[in-house]
């Protein structure tokens, strides 16, 4: 009677193993706090950029969710292949978002990420935000200059510290359409309307604060 008990179960058990996945792993984290202040309203905004380089057995496609919470208030943000940005280079995939924000602010602390799969395995990590608050009375004009970008034709003018400045491109959908980093003042617009088809281009201009650790700028233009 046990000899056959045994012949019944084994069968279904390598069933069950066969069909158990792989976890994702986290082999890297990236995150930069950015300042933007809002050319419509003037009120600044913070945003986290963070994104993570993830690796999984069964296939990047298989990660489900994304959750990145902050560990000393409730604070969260959920998200999903819908939603989040993908960037591939050097055989690594890095999926994350440049525009987590909250309506009081980035909060300081400890954070975890939490990469999901579609078995349910997960994968966990964590890092540190020990930035200062950010005091918006420090930007005046006659103490802290914030970059700020005027458009003319194709030629694009940067007011601010002297550089070097990151400048972003936003089309119409809100995919970033452009990157880079210059060390001039003055840049040739039409080397990225042209990669953004039909549609218009919003331009947002930055300068990092090495002494504050963050990224302070304006838009959209």
């Amino acid at each position: 009677m046990k000899k056959s008990v045994l012949f019944i179960l084994l069968p279904l058990l390598l069933v069950v193993s066969a069909c158990q996945g792989k976890p994702p792993r986290i082999s890297g984290m990236e995150w930069s706090l950015l300042e933007i202040k809002n050319t419509a309203d003037g009120v600044y905004r913070e945003y986290l950029s963070f994104f993570a380089r993830t690796e999984d057995p069964d296939g990047v496609e298989d990660i489900e969710d994304f959750y990145l919470s902050s560990t000393d208030s409730r604070l969260f943000w959920h998200l999903s292949g819908e939603n989040w940005t993908k960037r591939s280079a050097n055989n690594e995939t890095w999926i994350g978002s440049t525009a987590l924000t909250a309506p009081a602010g980035i909060p300081r602390g400890a954070y975890k990420l939490q990469l999901i799969d579609r078995g349910g395995e997960e994968a966990v990590d964590s890092i540190y935000i020990d930035l200062p608050e950010f005091d918006q009375n420090e930007y005046q004009p006659n103490l802290r200059i914030v970059p700020e970008l005027e458009l003319s034709g194709d030629t694009g003018s940067i007011r601010g510290n002297g550089g070097p400045y990151q400048c972003v491109a936003v089309n119409s959908e809100g995919e970033i359409s452009a990157v880079f980093e210059t060390p001039s003042s003055i840049f040739d617009t039409s080397n990225y309307t042209k990669s953004a088809g039909s549609g218009t281009l919003q331009w947002y201009v930055f300068e990092f604060e090495s002494d504050r650790g963050w990224y302070i700028g304006s838009g959209p233009y």
